[in-house]
């Protein structure tokens, strides 16, 4: 029995080691980590200035609770209070992707929506409740880090997606994909119900990011292909 339970021990270190080795490689690195909270920065502050309405940008899906992987979207959902006065939420989306497209065809002297809203300004509570943490997989950006947000969005691709049973405005750069909602409040449950579990649970936190590399692998369609929702 001795040399079975020895090799039983073996085996599972093994398998400990194996596992490390795959949340090393897919757990996104601080540099990543930065270039989506660039991307969610330029986002804050270019809807407060061109929307005529209160909005407030949260992050949702696997970003917000941590267990997002380096290939792992940036799920935002806008809190809009008065969408009644757009029609319906698809016509927000609507107006920042014609908003984005104004931008890269003015002249850049005359393209400076995003200078009138910093939201980086103390007592904004939308940005301030991004600190580090381990409830969350966004960190502010560094003071040291120095990017020019008119030219993060004048060169990001940008598709609205109607077809999906949410609409999704889609913003794509050289590293980070942005899906933006409105007023999807199941986001803003699940998103709720995951840090609570993942406060008391914290390592279950490895575990969510195991399976949703594993997905990723078998190649599951997500709901923007046709599949599943996933709260992932």
């Amino acid at each position: 029995a001795k040399p079975r339970d020895s090799l039983a021990v073996s085996f599972g270190m093994e398998c400990d080691y194996a596992w490390q080795d795959v949340l090393e490689c897919i757990t996104p690195t601080p540099e990543e980590r930065e270039k989506k909270e660039e991307l969610l920065d330029c986002l804050r502050r270019f809807t407060a200035a061109c929307l005529d309405l209160e909005v407030t940008v949260e992050v949702s899906g696997s970003t917000a609770w941590g267990v997002e992987t380096r290939h792992s979207d940036l799920d935002v959902v806008l809190l809009v209070n008065d969408v009644r006065r757009y029609g319906e939420g698809k016509v927000v989306l609507q107006t920042i992707s014609r908003a984005l497209q104004q931008m890269r065809t003015r002249p850049e002297a005359d393209a400076t929506p995003l200078s009138v809203s910093n939201s980086r300004q103390e007592g904004d509570g939308a940005s301030a409740q991004h600190g580090e943490d381990e409830t969350t997989g966004v960190t502010p950006p560094s003071h040291a880090s120095s990017y020019d947000p008119l030219e993060l969005l004048r060169t990001c691709q940008c598709q609205f997606v109607e077809s999906a049973r949410v609409p999704i405005l889609s913003l794509r750069t050289e590293s980070v994909i942005c899906d933006v909602s409105v007023n999807t409040e199941n986001s803003i449950r699940h998103t709720a119900f995951f840090q609570s579990v993942l406060k008391h649970r914290p390592g279950l936190r490895q575990v969510m990011r195991l399976l949703k590399q594993w997905m990723k692998a078998r190649r599951l369609p997500g709901m923007k292909d046709g599949g599943l929702a996933s709260i992932f």
